[in-house]
């Protein structure tokens, strides 16, 4: 589906180029309230650890999310349209129109920032989900009615981007967006920490003041896909760059948990004595984490064109390297091998 978006993405006007994408995400993100709703109020009763007397049962659960699965899929039948194609494109012109479109230095660049990018976003401590559990005490109804407050807000970034910050320059908006998301982050990250202010619903609120700017954040590596990839390789070529970004989270995980070892924030003992040195190094780490996490974000910036217009020349005038394509190609295979025994060896390893 993501491919066929990208598509009837391309198809759109100059002057309307993205709406279509934002119009996408804001439809996905509202089947996600409801999912996250349903696990929320359902789940939330003595057996899994929440306070209600009774809710909903796992199976119950499969079951709905069966229902909706199957009721989508006469949607889709009966819904999206394409022409049937009487003499498909054969498979090696379109690997080598994808070999080609890796080889330009514009698509480099873009797959560069958008793994970089990601790894910055997905980097966090290990102290965030102590400060949670220990001081901040959030609960699981409040975590996941943050969730669905958040939710709400995101396909409003998605719209705002789309209306406003379409045309504007990408990098001034990324920089921006990232820097508003920081600061928010700290005053409730800090004010925590340090005692100013421990209430669950404080706590819970910060990501539903940053989910806008990260939405604003995110559409842009959307957009990106549709002005870099060619015809008739739509999808395998937005399933590179999803690629590139998610296969970062999984670095950025274990870069997190790496900055904090040296500060020993995973234990609970300095959440319960909860001594001024304590929070000295919990907020130590937090900051750490920040200034990592902002210096390789606007680092890989240039990375990233301007705008719709930048991007077309960029593919123009950029030029090729095969040897580059080959060390990109060679990372990502890495880490999508990486990701998979990290996950297996993570719980045993401690980080």
């Amino acid at each position: 589906m993501d491919g066929l978006m990208v598509q009837y993405a391309r198809l759109e006007k100059q002057s309307q180029r993205g709406k279509m994408q934002t119009l996408m995400y804001a439809s996905r993100q509202s089947g996600e309230i409801a999912r996250t709703a349903l696990a929320a109020f359902g789940l939330n009763w003595y057996q899994y650890g929440g306070p209600w007397c009774s809710g909903i049962r796992i199976p119950g659960m499969f079951l709905m999310t069966f229902i909706v699965s199957i009721i989508a899929i006469p949607v889709v039948i009966f819904t999206t349209k394409e022409e049937r194609v009487k003499n498909p494109p054969l498979l090696n012109p379109l690997l080598r129109k994808l070999w080609y479109s890796i080889t330009t230095k514009a698509v480099q660049k873009v797959v560069i920032f958008t793994f970089i990018n990601s790894l910055a976003l997905s980097m966090s401590s290990p102290a965030d989900s102590m400060i949670m559990k220990y001081w901040a005490q959030v609960d699981n109804l409040t975590y996941s009615f943050a969730n669905i407050i958040s939710g709400i807000i995101q396909p409003l970034g998605t719209i705002i981007f789309g209306m406003y910050l379409r045309n504007y320059n990408w990098r001034i908006t990324v920089g921006w967006t990232q820097i508003s998301q920081t600061v928010i982050n700290m005053i409730f990250t800090l004010f925590t920490i340090f005692n100013v202010v421990r209430n669950q619903y404080f706590y819970a609120s910060d990501g539903s003041l940053t989910t806008i700017f990260n939405a604003i954040n995110g559409i842009c590596t959307l957009l990106i896909a549709v002005e870099m990839c060619e015809s008739e390789i739509e999808g395998v070529f937005y399933g590179l760059m999803m690629s590139a970004n998610n296969l970062a989270q999984t670095v950025g995980g274990l870069a997190g948990n790496i900055i904090a070892i040296p500060f020993d924030v995973g234990t609970s003992k300095r959440y319960h004595e909860d001594h001024t040195s304590d929070r000295i190094i919990i907020a130590s780490n937090e900051l750490l984490t920040y200034a990592i996490q902002n210096f390789l974000i606007f680092a890989v910036l240039p990375f990233l064109p301007s705008g719709i217009e930048a991007a077309k020349r960029w593919k123009t005038s950029l030029g090729i390297s095969k040897i580059n394509a080959q060390l990109l190609v060679a990372m990502l295979v890495f880490m999508f091998f990486f990701s998979i025994l990290y996950s297996f060896i993570s719980p045993y390893i401690g980080v």
